[in-house]
């Protein structure tokens, strides 16, 4: 048979499977959606590493974090540093260039810590799962110690409601650490088509999975959560002492 005529049924062949092959093409797997906030809670561990507060700009995401940590400290802190610390914590937060000053000594005293670390990106939570935990965890608190009465409520609402409106887009971005402190965890938000980090915290609360503050192995004092609440609010405990929340020893008691 001459080779043109051989070639025939070989181009037949190819013309019928193109649509059944082009069927069976597995399509490309869509682009993950958390990659862009990974990256950027990676630069900004590698801009606090050189620059700490430095790093910090202003951004409107910042009153949002500043409210997810109010909502985290009613979840954790003392009934007694509530109770002293609520309204001036409150009053704070209606200041934005209070919010930003807090924000830049986190990020002064957490640079301190993560220079040298070595942490890249493990995992991420959304915030659309992570703020109804919070929620839920601060009203049962405040619930438990006999709180929860309408005016706390209205303040738990009022805190969700600010949290979500500058986070509920973003993600909630877990790093792993080679050296101390071995894990950070960073609050990308969705700013004008990109994202970028704002706020952190070296330890994960216990109603996300993690544990209480650690001791310190100086000291024994409790080691504050640095969620962005101010330490005047904060108590510490040490050995020996009546209570965690209470800073007196037995035997003056």
């Amino acid at each position: 048979m001459s080779p043109r005529f051989r070639a025939v049924p070989i181009a037949l062949a190819v013309s019928m499977c193109a649509p059944a092959c082009a069927s069976r093409r597995v399509p490309p797997a869509p682009p993950d959606p958390t990659v862009p906030a990974q990256r950027a809670a990676q630069s900004w561990v590698h801009c606090l590493e050189q620059n700490g507060g430095a790093c910090v700009s202003n951004y409107q995401q910042f009153a949002s974090w500043d409210a997810y940590a109010l909502l985290g400290w009613l979840a954790s802190g003392s009934p007694t540093s509530i109770l002293a610390g609520l309204r001036q914590e409150l009053q704070h937060h209606r200041d934005e260039r209070s919010v930003q000053r807090r924000m830049i000594a986190i990020s002064d005293a957490a640079a301190a810590e993560l220079r040298g670390a070595e942490c890249r990106s493990v995992d991420v939570m959304e915030f659309t799962d992570v703020i109804p935990k919070l929620e839920e965890a601060a009203k049962a608190r405040m619930r438990y110690f006999g709180l929860l009465n309408g005016q706390m409520e209205t303040i738990i609402q009022g805190l969700v409601a600010e949290a979500t409106d500058g986070l509920n887009t973003g993600y909630f971005v877990t790093m792993e650490c080679v050296n101390e402190p071995y894990a950070t965890y960073v609050a990308a938000a969705e700013h004008e088509n990109h994202y970028i980090v704002a706020g952190m915290m070296l330890e994960l609360p216990d109603y996300l999975g993690g544990s209480r503050p650690i001791r310190s192995r100086d000291t024994g004092e409790l080691l504050p959560m640095r969620t962005g609440v101010s330490k005047a609010t904060e108590t510490s405990a040490v050995e020996g002492t009546v209570h965690p929340w209470i800073n007196i020893v037995v035997e003056e008691f």
